[in-house]
Parts: structure tokens; sequence; C-alpha cells
């Protein structure tokens, strides 16, 4: 009696797929069912597209077919039309249909199939996109290099007309003192260790750090060695409208 009860349960229009669950799972454990048997006869009480989905989800035990299930109810394939056990004891006496003649199981089957091929090509065109939006908010190291030559060429036309504009003065230091003299030598011989150029040192060195220092250049805003003016960190104040002399405060001792 208990066996043939839970071979006719179906999943009913107005019913939760959590109390099917539950009351097959009860008749299961009455009947003391494997997990597969309950996983079969699950699937075969549900309407005919959700057990289709359900079943090519190829769930691995009663609770992932339950999931499935909740998934395939989300989409819109729950429809009462028929379900596949009320089919099976609808044509258990019908004749086998010839092949080659197409059936409406057949075309509800393609039908769901197409959908699930749209899913997934909707859901490929998402990762996609995800995955370019991630690459281009990423720059590659060529686009790096470009941008920084963009730069450079930008710098330099900044820096040849801050040069053309601002006088070239020589700083004034005092004169005729032996502690100025000594001063003098000492940071004359002094080798920068940031860009190894001679005349000052690390703590008070004007390199911005991009590019290629070059201890024999020299620096046409701040006359510092080791760098040229479009690596300099003072290009940025003659960019922005700073006329100040760029020689002065950075050639005394410190």
């Amino acid at each position: 009696m208990e066996s043939e009860i839970f071979q006719n349960m179906v999943l009913s229009p107005g019913q939760s797929l959590e109390d099917y669950f539950s009351q097959l799972s009860e008749k299961a454990q009455i009947l003391r069912k494997h997990d597969h048997e309950l996983v079969a006869k699950f699937i075969s009480g549900l309407p005919e597209k959700m057990s289709f989905f359900v079943r090519a989800g190829q769930p691995v035990d009663a609770h992932h077919a339950l999931t499935s299930a909740k998934m395939a109810e989300a989409c819109g394939y729950r429809q009462h039309g028929d379900s596949i056990n009320a089919l099976k004891h609808e044509n258990k006496h019908a004749p086998r249909q010839l092949p080659g003649k197409s059936n409406s199981t057949d075309s509800n089957q393609s039908e769901v199939i197409r959908d699930l091929q749209n899913q997934v090509a909707i859901l490929t065109d998402l990762v996609q996109g995800k995955r370019k939006e991630h690459v281009q908010s990423e720059p590659s190291r060529s686009d790096v290099h470009d941008i920084r030559d963009q730069i450079g060429q930008l710098s330099g036309l900044i820096t040849s007309m801050a040069v053309r504009e601002v006088p070239h003065k020589e700083p004034q230091r005092p004169e005729n003192t032996s502690t100025n003299n000594a001063n003098t030598s000492r940071f004359d011989s002094a080798e920068c260790r940031r860009c190894k150029g001679l005349g000052h040192f690390q703590r008070v060195c004007n390199w911005n750090g991009y590019g290629q220092f070059q201890p024999s250049d020299q620096c046409q805003l701040c006359n510092q060695n080791g760098h040229i003016a479009q690596s300099c960190t003072k290009l940025e104040f003659y960019a922005q409208g700073n006329r100040t002399n760029p020689g002065v405060g950075h050639n005394r001792p410190g």
C-alpha cells in the first residue's frame, strides 16, 4: 500500500516543492528507499519541462534535485499540463510510436534545450563582458609606456616654454669667506646617491624618478647635475604657472 502511494505521488498544482519533497522523503524512509530511488521518484513526479531541467543537471542527491527544481520553477518551467508520472500511466498501454515521428515530449524537450542554450549564451556574454571590464580597468604595460611617452612629450613642450620665459640668474653666494669656500668645494665634489650627479646630496635631489638618469646631464630648471628638465620635480610648478627662479634655493648647501 505504502509502495503504491509512493509510486503515484506527483507534484500537484499549487503544492510547494518543499511539501512534495517532504512527503516523498517520509514515504521513502518508511519503505527504506535508497537516495537514488528518492531522486528518481522526485524527478518523475515533476511537470515535464521541470523534470527535464532537473534531470539535465544530473543531481548527485535528493537535496541537489530539490535545489535544481527550485531553479526550474524560477525560470518558468513549472507548467502543470502533464507530469512525467501521469504520462507513464496514460501511455502504459498505448502503441509505441514509430521512429522518425515527433511527439509532444520531444518538442517540449527541444524547447527547454533552446531556452537553456539561450541562458548559457547570455551568461557567457556577461562573463566575457566582466573579463573585458577587468582587463580594461588595469592598463597593460604597453599602455603605461604610451601614456608616459605622451606625458614626456607634453612635459618637454612645457619645459621649453618655461625655460624661454624664465631669465637665468646665477645663485648669489657669500664671497671672501673661508667657510663658504670649504662648503662649495665639499658640495661640488659630492655625488648624489640617487641620480649619481655631482654637486648635491640625495636629500636635495630634484630628480622625479622617471626616465633614465644621466650623471653628465644638467637640468635647465634647477641646474642640478644628473637629470634633465623633463625629469625634474620643479617642472610641475612651472606647468602650473609658477614663474619663480629655478636656481635659487636648490644649489646652496643644505
